[in-house]
């Protein structure tokens, strides 16, 4: 997406913080972490003027719930100020408190017939319905500018192909202007509504166009096309595309699943086939666009458009985990991330995640016993000890991080280059446990495998 035009979305959309602060307990069994409102609320505030001050106050605070709440509030007393009308819609729209935000986004059009996101909440309303002629309605005022003129014609496509009418998908699709380097989310959508209307021919035709559209694939598109070729019997021509991932180090946790289910002939379910899908999917491409801007506000509020159509969808809960844990609100990422399916290719890459915001909640011990049921789980992999060391180094309980380190090199065998920080780490704690002949093995294996890395040479010299 043009910078321009990211930098336009922020400046004419509503400037928030959100977050989240709500009770938690632990589940020392399984590690899970139970979420649940606090025993008191926050105080009740009956001054409209005050309620926006705490509104405020709670959004620095990251307490999106709490800011949410004040902001209804303040709107009761001043139902008519259109600022309050907005931040509170976009609050509750960015929360995913559904039909609160249908409320508000009814109103907020009153006043405000072209407001991007209220016609896109209120679209979305429509299709969870099959509502389809409304839905349209709601996307064909979106304002021709922005953001707007991009979702526009891909989401009057789906809303076609939702009403069974092929030639007016394409004819949307056709319209999508190709300014900003998005010319592949047009074919990618293209090959998914052909193969709703079983034009499996044309389908290859637009995912190839795709993939010749872009100098990077996106993971996504690479998913969908392989998911595909799979489904057509091609099971090399999925695998080839996999393993572009692997080759430039992207995605390897995710892709090898998939690589290891083509090989193996086993066909998966379509990734999207229906509008519903389909919709879902541009709501992720550019709730996708506009966290890669900076522009976390609006890219939550269609996240949640996205989940609300498809709520089980591993790929857009992931994304909403990484903004929360980009906002540092560890409970909500944790419990996003508890809801990803086990059976994704995400699994795995979440519950590291998941140790992670533990560790920074302070629950270390349920942080440990996560990773060491990963790493019970996959013998193979090291990354659960290397991540187990870490955490204990970074607590300064440096004897057990040696021992979390040493499984993590066994797993290993020979360290590949990329590899160093992990002899390096080592040594820190080996060093730190006054083994300091150990140490020193380690940190010149480091500087073997990256020859002058100013870490392990600063670290080296001074304890020389």
């Amino acid at each position: 997406m043009r910078r321009g035009i990211a930098l336009g979305l922020v400046l004419v959309g509503i400037g928030l913080i959100p977050g989240a602060c709500v009770a938690q307990s632990m589940d020392a069994k399984s590690g899970a972490v139970q979420l649940a409102a606090a025993d008191e609320g926050p105080p009740v505030i009956d001054s409209p003027l005050g309620a926006y001050l705490a509104g405020l106050s709670a959004m620095r605070d990251r307490d999106l719930g709490t800011a949410s709440d004040y902001m209804l509030t303040a709107l009761e007393g001043d139902p008519e100020n259109p600022e309050l009308l907005r931040r509170a819609f976009m609050l509750l729209a960015g929360e995913g408190r559904h039909e609160e935000a249908v409320d508000l986004a009814e109103r907020l059009l009153a006043i405000e017939q072209d407001h991007l996101m209220a016609n896109l909440v209120l679209a979305v309303d429509r299709v969870k319905t099959d509502r389809w002629d409304e839905a349209g309605r709601f996307v064909s005022v979106l304002p021709d500018r922005g953001l707007g003129s991009l979702l526009k014609p891909l989401l009057a496509a789906w809303i076609a192909t939702g009403k069974g009418d092929a030639e007016e998908a394409m004819r949307q699709l056709d319209s999508m202007s190709q300014d900003g380097g998005i010319e592949f989310l047009t074919h990618l959508h293209r090959g998914l509504i052909n193969e709703v209307f079983a034009d499996n021919e044309a389908a290859a035709t637009e995912y190839e166009a795709a993939f010749q559209a872009t100098l990077r694939p996106t993971l996504r598109l690479a998913w969908i096309a392989g998911n595909f070729y799979e489904r057509q019997g091609d099971s090399e021509r999925a695998v080839e595309i996999y393993q572009q991932f692997l080759a430039d180090g992207r995605g390897v946790g995710v892709v090898t699943p998939l690589i290891d289910r083509a090989s193996a002939g086993d066909v998966p379910e379509p990734l999207i086939s229906d509008a519903k899908g389909g919709l879902a999917e541009v709501f992720f491409n550019f709730a996708s666009l506009l966290v890669q801007e900076d522009a976390q506000d609006l890219a939550l509020v269609t996240l949640q458009q996205s989940l609300r159509l498809r709520p089980v969808f591993s790929v857009a809960q992931v994304l909403l985990g990484e903004i929360y844990q980009e906002q540092d609100r560890s409970l909500s990422a944790i419990e996003v991330y508890r809801t990803v399916p086990k059976d994704s290719p995400f699994a795995w890459m979440v519950r590291l995640r998941i140790a992670d915001e533990l560790d920074k909640i302070e629950q270390v011990d349920l942080a440990l016993a996560e990773l060491d049921s990963l790493a019970n789980e996959r013998p193979d992999q090291y990354e659960p000890y290397y991540r187990m060391g870490n955490l204990l180094r970074s607590h300064e309980r440096f004897d057990e991080a040696v021992v979390a380190y040493d499984q993590a090199v066994e797993r290993i065998g020979e360290p590949a280059p990329h590899q160093w920080s992990l002899l390096y780490f080592r040594g820190v704690a080996v060093e730190r446990s006054k083994q300091w002949d150990r140490a020193e093995e380690d940190f010149l294996k480091a500087l073997e495998l990256e020859p002058e890395q100013p870490f392990v040479m600063n670290y080296l010299a001074y304890s020389w």
